[in-house]
């Protein structure tokens, strides 16, 4: 049997270090000067220069190259909210022959794509009502088996018409299922072929 340096009291041995009879006791041992004194000498090489100082950094934004200030140990890249939603690497950022080369705001609506924004701005040259979908879904099972939702990306009300806009890269082996799910009143368009409809004569 031992003693415990903490409490005095008999113990096995069993605990941790034997040292003490418990984890309430060893978490709550005195630590001498000699001690302390190698702890911090071990971490000294693990504290930043200027930790607990508020220094100021200068950076370049990753999305617009605009210089802007962060203070302390901030991990910012961007100069705001806006440049964050569109700095590369972020929902896998941007790809040559991808649809996401402007992502903007449109007649209330919000764009994913220059593509879809060209067929918004096609469909209102020639006077075609439509709904940048946000809501309407339908369900499909993919490929695995597995039930899925399905929001095509517009409607055009006055034809009962549905309309995909698709970039090169982001075709899979799906898209012709979630397409049977909607029916015969709905097409796809690929982003470099944006043309009126073909429900529209």
């Amino acid at each position: 049997m031992k003693l415990c340096e903490k409490c005095n009291k008999k113990h096995d041995g069993k605990f941790g270090s034997g040292r003490f009879c418990s984890k309430s006791c060893a978490n709550t041992r005195v630590r001498t000067k000699n001690i302390k004194k190698k702890i911090s000498k071990s971490l000294k090489g693990n504290i930043p220069w200027n930790a607990g100082k508020l220094s100021t950094y200068t950076k370049t934004c990753v999305t617009c190259n605009k210089i802007f200030t962060t203070i302390g140990w901030s991990k910012k890249k961007t100069c705001s909210d806006e440049c964050m939603r569109q700095a590369p690497g972020r929902n896998g950022g941007y790809r040559p022959n991808s649809t996401r080369k402007i992502r903007s705001e449109y007649n209330g609506y919000w764009m994913d794509s220059g593509a879809e924004r060209k067929f918004a701005e096609l469909l209102d040259k020639n006077n075609i009502r439509w709904i940048k979908n946000t809501d309407k879904f339908f369900t499909y099972r993919d490929i695995s088996g597995k039930l899925r939702k399905y929001y095509p990306d517009f409607y055009l009300p006055d034809y009962d018409y549905w309309v995909e806009i698709k970039g090169l890269l982001y075709k899979n082996d799906n898209d012709f299922i979630k397409l049977a799910s909607v029916g015969k009143n709905i097409e796809l368009q690929m982003h470099n072929e944006i043309r009126l409809p073909s429900c529209i004569k």
